[in-house]
């Protein structure tokens, strides 16, 4: 991840097609950042669009 740009993040749920908004995110001096855990047991994709 890019250490000066933001993030927009959101979990997406594979099997309804759902979209859950995570919000604005910057990653750390280093470029990470720690995902928060995702909505349930089951599998999701995590989507990070550089504003």
């Amino acid at each position: 991840m890019d250490a000066n740009g933001s993030y927009d993040a959101a979990w997406f749920d594979p099997r309804t097609g759902e979209t859950i908004e995570i919000g604005e995110i910057r990653a750390d001096a280093q470029g990470t950042w720690n995902a928060p855990e995702k909505p349930g047991a089951e599998d999701y994709a995590l989507i990070l669009r550089k504003k």
